[in-house]
């Protein structure tokens, strides 16, 4: 009876590692995704201020809003064509790879291929992660905003800034 529950608690901390371990990655790629046109923007800058900044690129491509002053700042742009990028395609590919798998049962064993279902977890998490990063993912050159100029959003269709 004891070695049932050992078991099942080791199998229970092995899905919540696996699960901790796919949203750590998901959220590293959607970072990634959404950052890496514009790092070159703040690379010169301090470790606090690149932190500003990367939260001021967060924030700018999917909201329109940038929190500190001080640094680039970035505005949103919506790209459906970067939906399709290196995170969608991993994530899709491991995906189809739980897929395949499941049909595919080992000569030996006769079982399924176990690792597979933590494949595909990982699938799921980069999928979304890719898909949201490349739909607010800037080209690189539109979307950044000097860090002098205020803006104060439209007034009767005029953009009003200071400089």
């Amino acid at each position: 009876m004891g070695t049932k529950k050992a078991r099942l608690a080791k199998a229970l901390k092995a899905r919540k590692t696996t699960r901790t371990f796919s949203t750590i990655i998901g959220l590293t790629a959607f970072l990634e995704q959404i950052t890496a046109k514009d790092r070159s923007k703040y690379s010169g800058l301090t470790m606090m201020k690149k932190a500003q900044a990367v939260i001021n690129n967060v924030t700018g491509n999917m909201f329109n809003f940038n929190l500190f002053n001080g640094v680039p700042k970035f505005s949103q742009q919506i790209h459906p064509e970067n939906i399709a990028n290196k995170w969608t395609g991993i994530g899709i590919g491991l995906i189809i790879a739980e897929m395949l798998g499941n049909m595919i049962v080992t000569p030996v064993t006769g079982k399924r291929i176990p690792l597979l279902k933590k494949v595909a977890t990982l699938g799921k998490y980069l999928l979304p992660a890719g898909i949201i990063g490349g739909l607010f993912d800037s080209n690189g050159e539109n979307n950044y905003v000097s860090p002098t100029t205020t803006s104060y959003g439209n007034w009767r269709g005029q953009e009003i800034t200071t400089h």
